[in-house]
């Protein structure tokens, strides 16, 4: 027998051999009882990674705009963001709607710096909290000028009492 002839045949029977291990493995572990514990733990233990991944990759908001977390009471979640849109057009601003999760959205607003103070008192009416005075960085501008805002509305999960 030649080399050659030798060197495929022992492919051929290292490849079979393999297979037939692989399929014992696989035959062996769909027996264990503990294999759906494993899963579910394994499953965790991924979400809880990728969870830990994504806050550590993700930066804070980009300069320049100001973050503000709207609480709602339950099942007003897409009634609100339309009332802080339709706020934001009367201001002649511009809003994006993030796509909905559960129990909130993100919204990226646009207003004029001259109606941000306006805007973040609507706001805080709708949440019905008393308006501070505006926050230190907040200045007045000209109309051409904008302000940027990322609004969280956060619906609580807790039932309304």
């Amino acid at each position: 027998m030649t080399p050659v002839k030798f060197c495929c045949r022992l492919k051929k029977r290292s490849r079979s051999a393999g297979e037939i291990g692989l399929w014992f493995i696989a035959r062996h572990e769909s027996k264990n009882p503990n294999r759906a514990l494993l899963e579910a733990q394994m499953r965790r233990q991924l979400a809880q990674a990728l969870e830990h991944a994504a806050a550590a990759t993700l930066s804070p908001a980009p300069f320049g705009v100001t973050e503000i977390t709207l609480p709602i009471a339950p099942g007003r979640l897409d009634a609100v963001a339309d009332e802080v849109a339709a706020i934001v057009q009367q201001l002649g601003g511009s809003v994006t709607k993030g796509i909905p999760e559960q129990h909130r959205i993100g919204l990226l607003v646009d207003v004029p710096a001259n109606q941000a103070t306006a805007f973040r008192r609507k706001l805080a009416a709708i949440a019905g909290i008393n308006p501070s005075s505006p926050p230190p960085d907040e200045s007045s501008g000209s109309d051409a000028d904008m302000k940027s805002f990322a609004v969280e509305i956060l619906e609580s999960t807790a039932p309304p009492k």
